[in-house]
């Protein structure tokens, strides 16, 4: 180890982080450009947060997989970010967070509404803050606020400039759920959705003992 709704929004602490190979693309920068209309999400490799995610939802859906999330065809532009909220115990998350290849940036999922018992990260506040941290020019901000009924599951770069979400919501009804995969390019500030082309009844989401995000924080506590 070493030192190192949509709203689309840096103090920065010295912590250990986990090493990575520099030179690691998952997508090209010019296929995120060209993406259209239904396109699916072309990656080299699978990462580790969407890898667990499709795994853990493949149980309750056959047909949660890659092929049946379909891009929106249009690319979103976010500008001005606003600054995160910054808890005091925010150092204590950094074994969570999720780093750029090249360490200069992370994300931070959890921070804002968990918080450490016992040196265990456990649930706290139902609205959640996605936190974009460029370690570089010493600055937070904040990329998405969700609500009770929206959740950013995990977080994968994939590549220096650009990153995934996983996101689930709840209908307003509560009897299904959607999900999506928010794609991020940082060289030009845009952003493109792929969701998923069904619904899911919210009885088969919930029908497991543990829920995604105990099984995707355990996965980031052993790496």
């Amino acid at each position: 180890m070493k030192t190192c709704v949509v709203i689309l929004g840096f103090t920065i602490v010295m912590f250990g982080c986990r090493s990575t190979d520099k030179n690691s693309e998952i997508i090209e920068d010019e296929k995120i450009a060209q993406l259209k209309e239904n396109d699916t999400l072309a990656l080299y490799r699978i990462p580790g947060g969407l890898a667990t995610w499709l795994e853990y939802y493949k149980e309750k859906d056959k047909d949660f997989s890659i092929s049946h999330f379909k891009a929106s065809g249009v690319s979103l532009h976010f500008g001005d970010l606003p600054d995160a909220i910054i808890k005091e115990d925010e150092s204590s998350f950094s074994r969570y967070f999720e780093y750029a290849p090249d360490s200069s940036r992370y994300l931070d999922l959890f921070s804002y509404d968990h918080f450490i018992e016992n040196g265990t990260m456990v649930e706290g506040e139902a609205d959640q803050q996605v936190i974009l941290a460029d370690r570089t020019k010493k600055i937070k901000k904040q990329l998405l606020y969700t609500g009770p009924s929206q959740s950013v599951d995990f977080a994968d770069w994939t590549g220096k400039e650009s990153f995934i979400l996983g996101i689930t919501n709840v209908s307003e009804d509560g009897k299904t759920a959607n999900a999506q995969i928010m794609l991020f390019r940082l060289t030009d500030s845009s952003f493109t959705n792929f969701d998923l082309d069904h619904s899911i009844p919210w009885d088969s989401m919930m029908s497991s003992d543990q829920k995604f995000s105990a099984t995707y924080i355990n996965k980031l506590k052993n790496k």
